[in-house]
């Protein structure tokens, strides 16, 4: 099987490294680190890779994005707009470089092997270090690591455990289902424990979608995932006398709701103010205090107010176009070697577009969802291209028997004693 190129690498060094540099004890390496990486990877993907011509759907989609980011040239804050923007722009493009520079099926089942890779080890650090100091892996109810807020760690593990749990169920090696499904536990936990509703959503609608091409073919394989984990998690309830939510920080605000009182409907109001005062382009660029982003949560208030109706005009028609290109696509893939791969991105896209209701973190460049985001529309584009190119090489195995060669030429009649043929 075909190695990732290197830009995979860089992604889930990415998938790391975003989410470490918003925490409170980052440091100006690590945010520097971010966006050096995604320089780094749309380098590669033009002049080191070279990078295929984006198709038509991907070219709307790039549009959008460098609309919303020239955003910042009609706001109040011109240079810190453009620091921040400039970081969603180069996070989505480097997500759109990875599928554009794949050149084939076996070259993409490595790089998603290499990204659920990572969310194991993320998984497995993050969880080992708030073991160690339980008490300071929290933060009141919720769980929160190395500086992290609980709303970061489980935007970062929500696409992680997607990815674990699709490649345990697509791919046939008992091995790598092991430790995508022991992978999946962990992220499972980690979400739960963040207490965050929005990442807890996102992980359960993208897996859905993610694994509906699977729940009838393995239906006992799915069950099986779902169940073991929920009866080791039972086992050690009864067996220690305590309830599962009290050893998760975070699952108790998950179960009972929370705090029922709507805490976004100040920052919508004061969002749509500010739409209010440029309705058509915008204002550009929503902040507080004219140098940091500011999070409306909820991404399609957040596009409407910083690129007023015109953008979300593009975003819509952004939108239509995948959805039709979808339908394209679905039929194309019929007769492919792998139609199910489709699932993938398009449970990624389902898990953003409900996590952006209550959230609007795949407009910002600090976290790795813009990545996501781009690479999710432009795999759905290009992966006819994809796996027309593998099935177009079918390897003969060293198995089959040789075809024996038949000699047609007309035999030469011998003469007999007498000279006559």
């Amino acid at each position: 099987m075909n190695r990732p190129n290197k830009i995979y690498l860089l992604a889930a060094v990415f998938f790391i490294v975003a989410p470490l540099s918003v925490s409170g004890t980052a440091s100006d390496g690590i945010k520097y680190a971010r966006l050096a990486i995604t320089a780094a990877m749309i380098g590669m993907g033009l002049f080191v890779y070279r990078a295929d011509p984006l198709n038509s759907t991907t070219k709307t989609f790039t549009f959008f994005v460098v609309l919303f980011t020239a955003g910042a040239l009609w706001s109040d804050s011109i240079f810190y707009a453009l620091f921040n923007k400039s970081m969603f722009l180069m996070s989505a493009l480097a997500g759109v470089y990875m599928v554009y520079t794949t050149k084939s099926e076996e070259e993409l089942t490595s790089g998603i092997k290499l990204l659920a890779l990572t969310g194991t080890i993320a998984g497995f650090l993050l969880f080992a270090t708030y073991l160690q100091n339980p008490d300071s892996g929290t933060a009141g109810d919720r769980l929160a690591v190395g500086g992290m807020n609980a709303n970061t760690i489980g935007a970062a593990a929500g696409p992680m455990f997607i990815f674990s749990f699709f490649l345990g169920l697509w791919r046939p090696e008992f091995k790598l289902r092991v430790v995508c499904f022991s992978s999946a536990l962990l992220l499972a936990i980690v979400i739960l424990g963040t207490g965050s509703r929005g990442a807890t959503l996102m992980a359960i609608v993208g897996t859905l979608i993610a694994t509906k091409p699977f729940l009838q073919k393995r239906a006992s394989t799915v069950l099986l995932a779902i169940a073991l984990p929920i009866g080791m998690l039972q086992i050690y309830a009864v067996a220690t006398g305590t309830s599962v939510a009290s050893k998760i920080p975070g699952l108790e605000r998950i179960v009972s709701g929370g705090n029922k009182e709507n805490t976004r409907a100040g920052m919508w109001n004061f969002a749509l103010k500010k739409f209010n005062k440029s309705p058509i382009i915008g204002i550009g660029w929503l902040s507080w205090g004219k140098k940091s982003s500011a999070n409306c949560h909820n991404a399609y208030l957040q596009i409407l107010v910083e690129v007023g109706i015109l953008g979300a005009a593009v975003f819509l028609a952004s939108t239509v176009q995948l959805i039709l290109r979808l339908s394209s696509v679905k039929y194309t893939l019929r007769e492919s070697s792998h139609p199910e791969l489709l699932a993938l991105p398009l449970g990624l896209l389902a898990s953003l577009a409900v996590h952006g209701m209550i959230e609007a973190s795949f407009l910002f460049g600090t976290t790795a969802l813009p990545l996501l985001l781009g690479f999710s529309i432009a795999l759905i584009d290009r992966l006819p291209s994809l796996l027309a190119t593998s099935s177009a090489t079918i390897p003969i195995s060293r198995t089959t028997p040789a075809i024996p060669r038949l000699d047609i030429r007309p035999r030469r009649r011998h003469p007999d004693s007498r000279g006559h043929e």
